[in-house]
């Protein structure tokens, strides 16, 4: 919470030493590791905890997210649809796709998965801002 990424990693490297096979934190550390751009790492991370529990829709929606900054998009759709499969309320998950969709200049299917997120978080400003761009080019 404090974008204190690195130290966060080192708490819970000692705490994978006690416990290798915690699905929390293996997934905290691809977390982190995400948030410092460090997607490959990442996804090594989110591997293992999908490989304890193949639908953890968190490390699902983490995993399609780094897929699509490394501009993986059929890969990202895939891990993202997965979520969605377990979880289809999931509204990271719907963000993520609308983001993906939006990168990839399908901006209609993007606005329609911004609108089911937004009914599940009416107030969530970036999801408000990437539709109304959306929006915006498809008027264009």
């Amino acid at each position: 919470m404090l974008n204190r990424y690195e130290d966060a990693i080192i708490w819970l490297d000692k705490v994978l030493v006690i416990n290798p096979k915690d699905i929390n934190f293996l997934f905290y550390k691809g977390s982190c590791l995400q948030m410092l751009g460090r997607y490959e790492d990442s996804i090594i991370w989110l591997d293992k905890a999908l490989a304890i529990n193949p639908k953890d829709v968190n490390s699902l929606f983490y995993k399609g997210t780094c897929l699509r900054k490394l501009k993986r998009f059929n890969d990202s759709l895939k891990y993202l649809d997965q979520a969605l499969s377990i979880n289809p309320n999931h509204a990271f998950s719907l963000g993520a796709k609308g983001q993906l969709l939006q990168d990839q200049q399908k901006y209609e299917e993007a606005v329609l998965l911004y609108e089911k997120s937004l009914k599940k978080q009416p107030d969530d400003q970036w999801t408000i801002n990437r539709k109304a761009f959306c929006e915006n080019k498809l008027k264009l």
